[in-house]
């Protein structure tokens, strides 16, 4: 039996483009998806999709910080699975930030 280990699959600040690809070989599972919102004011969104389908994966509005306290990120723990030619991007509020890691398995 192999040892599985997380991988980080998107790091994207202030809504930058991010794309990941499943590499030939593997396959993906989006495990957990973490969501800041750096505006004090306005509620930000973040979103995850998967191509070519244009399944939105996640979807969530982020208060700002400072509405609830305590309350700085949105963490959510997914199971989606995806295979090489697929790819996963972000299309976020400019003001948001997110990470998205999961495991690469091999294929038998």
């Amino acid at each position: 039996m192999a040892n599985v280990y997380s991988h980080s699959m998107i790091k994207s600040h202030a809504g930058a483009a991010a794309v990941f690809e499943c590499p030939e070989g593997y396959r993906a599972v989006v495990r957990c998806v973490t969501i800041f919102n750096s505006d004090l004011v306005n509620s930000g969104t973040g979103h995850l999709i998967h191509s070519p389908s244009l399944c939105t994966i996640l979807q969530w509005v982020v208060a700002p910080p400072a509405a609830i306290v305590g309350a700085e990120s949105v963490n959510q723990l997914l199971h989606f699975v995806f295979d090489w030619p697929d790819y996963i991007y972000i299309d976020n509020d400019p003001t948001v930030d997110m990470t998205v890691s999961g495991y690469l398995l091999t294929l038998p």
